[in-house]
């Protein structure tokens, strides 16, 4: 990371402001637990009981996970793909742990509870309890309370490490900032920009008298 352009990692780890970035977290939140869990409902509700889902239909998923967030990169640049990357991460954890909420109260298909769900989703729970068929390109396999306790914990420690980073990469560009010269000021996105500051140039003053009589002697 050193050795990268500042410019560079501030495309890539802080394409937007911190404030945006908690909003679009916020967002990305919401939309798996609502909009993602809606999608998925609309798909199986009038499908039979021993339906399969439609071929790479987990693929499918991982794309709509992404989908919304993708006009960043398109203001922000390819840079920006990770920090995208990382909402539909977020987003994907929205619909996991939204997904016995959205079906009890607003689905109305589970009334089980709702903390049994979330233990099998770390992976403490009963494998067989609420596993499911995971189906993408060229493999299917089946998603244990085990695997999804693993498969969480990846999630959590990508997004806990690209915020890390993205916090260590603001501070670094902050100082180095600093260190040129200038107040900071906060021009871009809400990411410290140096600013520079204008002197005035000083007033005209009219030399007197016998400062001009002077002249023209040396003149």
């Amino acid at each position: 990371m050193g050795k990268l352009p500042d410019d560079f990692l501030e495309r890539v780890f802080r394409p937007v402001s911190r404030r945006q970035t908690l909003l679009l977290a916020l967002l990305a939140l919401a939309f798996g637990a609502f909009f993602v869990n809606y999608a998925e409902y609309s798909v199986f509700l009038n499908a039979p009981p021993d339906a399969s889902p439609p071929p790479a239909y987990h693929l499918w998923l991982e794309v709509l996970y992404v989908l919304p967030f993708l006009s960043i990169a398109l203001f922000r640049g390819a840079c920006s793909l990770p920090f995208v990357y990382v909402l539909g991460r977020i987003a994907s954890l929205g619909n996991d742990f939204g997904y016995p909420v959205y079906a009890k109260y607003i689905a109305h298909s589970y009334d089980g509870s709702i903390s049994e769900w979330w233990i099998w989703m770390v992976g403490l729970g009963a494998d067989d309890k609420f596993s499911w068929v995971v189906n993408l390109p060229f493999v299917e396999y089946e998603m244990t309370s085990s695997l999804m306790g693993i498969n969480l914990a990846v999630r959590l420690v990508l997004i806990a490490s690209f915020f890390y980073i993205a916090h260590r990469v603001e501070a670094k560009i902050q100082q180095s900032r600093r260190d040129q010269g200038g107040a900071v000021s906060c021009t871009h996105l809400g990411q410290a920009k140096p600013r520079s500051v204008k002197r005035s140039p000083a007033p005209f003053q009219p030399a007197n008298g016998e400062e001009r009589r002077r002249q023209r002697r040396l003149g």
